[in-house]
C-alpha cells in the first residue's frame, strides 16, 4: 500500500510542479502587449480554419466534394441537424449545448446508418 502511493506521489509531483512553473511564465508572458497582440491577431486566423475545415467535412461527407457520390441520407442529416441547431436559437432565444449536440447528431448518425 505504501510503495503504492510513493509510486503515484512519484508520478504525480514531477508534472504539478512543472505545470505550476509554466503557469507561473505564461502568466507573466501572456501580460507583454505584444503577445496579447498576437494573440487577438491569431483569433480570426484560428476560426476561419475551424470554419473552412467544417465546411471540407460537410461536402466530403455529403459526396459534394473529391469522389463525385452523393449521399441523399448524409445530406438530409446534416440539413436536419443544422435545422434543428438554428431553429432551436431563433425559437428558444438560446443555442443547444455543443456537447448535446454532438450527442444527439451521434445517436442520429447510428440509427440512420445502422438500419
Amino acid at each position: 500500500m505504501l510503495g503504492a502511493a510513493i509510486a503515484t506521489t512519484a508520478v504525480v509531483l514531477p508534472a504539478f510542479f512543472i505545470i505550476l512553473i509554466i503557469m507561473v511564465i505564461m502568466n507573466k508572458f501572456l501580460q507583454n502587449p505584444y503577445v496579447k497582440a498576437a494573440l487577438s491577431g491569431l483569433k480570426p486566423c484560428i476560426i476561419g480554419i475551424i470554419l473552412v475545415t467544417g465546411a471540407l467535412m460537410i461536402l466530403k461527407n455529403c459526396g459534394l466534394l473529391f469522389d463525385g457520390k452523393t449521399d441523399i441520407l448524409t445530406i438530409g442529416l446534416t440539413c436536419g441537424i443544422a435545422f434543428i441547431y438554428f431553429g432551436s436559437r431563433k425559437i428558444m432565444k438560446k443555442a443547444i449545448n455543443p456537447i448535446m449536440m454532438i450527442c444527439m447528431s451521434a445517436v442520429v448518425g447510428i440509427v440512420a446508418y445502422a438500419l
